[in-house]
């Protein structure tokens, strides 16, 4: 039995689980605002992991879809976080990665195989540990598991901390072992994404959302 195609079917499972549970848990009035979005965003993900469309299974796809991420994923992260100068570093370094892929881009798709990913990565790690920064910073005492912010920033996060170890590993077993041994790797990040969309459901079913009142601009 392939563990990558075994862990592939399992992580899709979960994602039209999301999917389905975003399109009710999201659009309800005591839901986050930011996160009504969420279900655009798992159903491009589902059509893109599925291969509705053979043509969104290529490369130049993959770097396309991981671009729409970074963004979307930032758009989360500085929806939820409130220092200023966090937020504009975001979105530079946003721009940045977009300015990268597009010079790479015109030297060709096969160089920029693994760079998406792993800039990605780095982008949100950063907002997402400040998050958690601004959190402990805190005078009063929430309990975090009640707040939708907490368990998206903890999904995003911990896809991101997997996506740099596991596709350095791929890249290296791709080039110098063989490709079965590069999807065995790969299926790690298959079941780190099931964590993640379990942690973006619990984060769904949360009705609190952080007060626009009582939003602070901090530096």
């Amino acid at each position: 039995m392939n563990i990558y195609f075994v862990s592939a079917w399992i992580a899709n499972a979960f994602e039209l689980l999301a999917l389905g549970l975003s399109l009710w848990l999201c659009l309800r009035a005591s839901s986050p605002k930011y996160m009504r979005s969420l279900p655009i965003y798992f159903f491009v993900n589902a059509i893109i992991n599925l291969g509705f469309f053979p043509i969104l299974r290529t490369q130049p796809a993959a770097v396309v879809f991981a671009s729409f991420e970074t963004c979307y994923f930032a758009f989360l992260l500085t929806q939820i976080i409130h220092g200023r100068k966090m937020i504009i570093a975001t979105w530079l370094m946003v721009a940045l990665y977009l300015s990268f892929i597009a010079l790479e881009w015109t030297r060709g798709i096969e160089k920029v195989f693994i760079l998406p990913p792993l800039f990605e990565s780095c982008i949100l790690i950063i907002p997402s540990l400040y998050y958690y920064w601004e959190v402990f910073k805190r005078a009063e005492v929430r309990n975090l598991k009640n707040e939708a912010a907490f368990w998206v920033v903890s999904s995003i996060l911990v896809y991101s901390v997997f996506v740099i170890p596991v596709y350095t590993l791929c890249t290296y077993y791709f080039f110098h072992l063989d490709r079965a041994t590069t999807f065995q790797v790969f299926s790690i990040l298959n079941f780190v994404s099931v964590i993640g969309y379990c942690l973006f459901i619990k984060g769904m079913s949360c009705k609190k959302a952080v007060s626009s009142s009582t939003r602070t601009v901090s530096s």
